[in-house]
């Protein structure tokens, strides 16, 4: 009956829509096709960003002078600047993960009976439907005792029983677990896309700078064009950062010694280099890259000058927030609280230009005891110039040692648990689906008078069937040897 000779009301039933939607997921050929929708959105998501790079100033109106600003809002609906956060994508990893599941129920349903229980078979021409079956008389008390011998020796799972005539049923079953091969590898599937899409709804990837002293428990994530700051449950302190260098003066290796803090457990320490990455409570930090500081120094040269300015003492050295004493000014201490490796002035007071160090500058934090009574700021390339509150004498900023900041990746994925549990799942489906063969062989003996039995033998195999057939073969020879056995036919696959 084809769709439009059925009513209108039947289907648009509840039951009936239910039911072909089920059809529909727990069919393969529906979940790979869309797989191969979630690749070529993929593939779509890589172009579309080689072609509208966004990790680069202003990309935004770049972007709209390229594409034009019709297409630039198509792009823009579809999320196409962050395509693997889309809500197109996320659906289509959401549809695949329904269908992943209807097709893993649907196999279980049929599987798992054959997989653990013994199947039986109900009549005796039943033993003439397989490819490899024999029949023999047996003169004696125990008709089903060579194959039940070989059967144990071949490590069958097996069960006999009454057939009801006065004969006796073998039922028999070899790595049946291998049936629940496709059920384990589509749940491993399942399980890699669930964790996958956790980690997009999820999960963060970001990038962290600290220098040496720096104690922070906050990341800074970019979410949706927005930096938002995210805390962690735990702290890290950066004590202390080193670069190895080989014979020719080439990076060779670069670690960072961390101390630890969680929320609850003693603190540790730990080395962080390349390779070998620090991961507590679901977060990672890889050891990705290192370069000078832009808002840090190690050591800074400083030199003092009274009102008229004559040079007092000799030049100073001093790092970040630590206080030393103005030569010349009763009781009085500075601080070198900040510093920019490009300084600008503008309106809002002084800012980072840039991250290069073309414009290094300082400010002093002036102090008497506890009190701060003013400050001054510093340019490397205007020594003898005082800008601030405190003139009473020049802190000229004369020269420094570059600070090196190590950077770490830092990435959290909530549900990897899942991504390893899919990878084992599906390893081992794989495994049982095409490394390990079922095989079943039945036996019935039936009464045939004069203390004698009439055998029947058969067996199936889910895969290789030759292999099987040979083995199939040998034991007939060897059941055939026995002085109880007589009048053998043996018909084997392509025989």
């Amino acid at each position: 009956m084809s769709d439009t000779t059925i009513p209108a009301a039947a289907r648009l039933n509840p039951l009936n829509i239910v039911a072909a939607a089920w059809d529909r997921l727990s069919n393969m050929r529906f979940a790979i096709w869309v797989l191969l929708l979630l690749a070529l959105g993929s593939i779509l998501g890589i172009y579309v960003g080689e072609q509208f790079p966004t990790n680069v100033p202003g990309w935004q109106e770049k972007a709209v002078e390229k594409a034009g600003p019709a297409f630039f809002s198509v792009l823009e609906f579809f999320e196409m600047f962050d395509p693997f956060r889309s809500w197109w994508y996320r659906g289509i990893v959401a549809l695949l993960s329904l269908s992943l599941l209807a097709c893993a129920i649907k196999r279980f349903k049929g599987s798992y009976k054959r997989a653990i229980f013994l199947s039986w078979l109900a009549k005796p021409n039943y033993y003439d439907r397989y490819d490899d079956r024999l029949s023999y008389v047996y003169q004696g008390d125990d008709p089903l005792a060579p194959v039940r011998r070989t059967l144990r020796g071949n490590l069958f799972m097996m069960k006999i029983r009454g057939d009801g005539a006065g004969g006796s049923q073998l039922a028999s079953s070899r790595f049946g677990i291998s049936r629940l091969g496709p059920f384990l590898s589509h749940l491993g599937l399942l399980f890699l896309v669930a964790g996958g899409l956790g980690g997009m709804l999820w999960g963060m990837k970001t990038m962290l700078w600290m220098a040496p002293g720096d104690v922070t428990n906050v990341v800074e994530v970019e979410k949706d064009g927005e930096w938002m700051r995210h805390e962690m449950p735990f702290t890290v302190a950066l004590d202390d950062f080193q670069v190895d260098l080989n014979e020719r003066g080439q990076v060779s290796q670069y670690r960072s010694q961390v101390r630890v803090t969680p929320a609850s457990g003693d603190v540790f320490e730990r080395e962080v280099s390349v390779n070998h990455p620090l991961r507590i409570a679901g977060y990672s930090f890889y050891q990705s890259s290192y370069q000078t500081a832009w808002d840090n120094l190690a050591q800074a040269e400083v030199v003092v000058s009274d009102a008229e300015g004559v040079q007092v003492g000799e030049p100073l050295h001093a790092g970040m927030g630590e206080r030393f004493a103005i030569p010349g000014a009763d009781g009085l201490e500075a601080e070198i609280e900040a510093f920019w490796a490009h300084a600008m002035i503008g309106e809002g007071g002084v800012r980072h230009a840039s991250r290069q160090h073309r414009n290094p500058a300082v400010r002093f934090g002036i102090y008497r005891g506890d009190e701060r009574i003013g400050e001054q700021l510093s340019f490397v390339q205007r020594p003898g110039a005082a800008f601030g509150s405190w003139r009473d004498m020049t802190l000229s900023f004369t020269d420094y040692r570059e600070a090196m900041i190590t950077g770490f990746e830092v990435s959290r994925a909530p549900l990897t648990g899942l991504i390893w549990a899919g990878l084992a799942l599906s390893s081992i489906g794989l495994l049982l689906s095409f490394m390990v063969d079922h095989r079943q062989v039945w036996a019935l003996a039936e009464p045939a008078g004069d203390g004698r039995w009439q055998v029947r033998v058969s067996g199936f195999t889910n895969k290789s069937p030759t292999l099987f057939a040979a083995d199939f073969r040998r034991w007939a020879d060897k059941w055939k040897a026995a002085d109880e056995v007589s009048q053998m036919k043996v018909h084997v696959y392509r025989s």
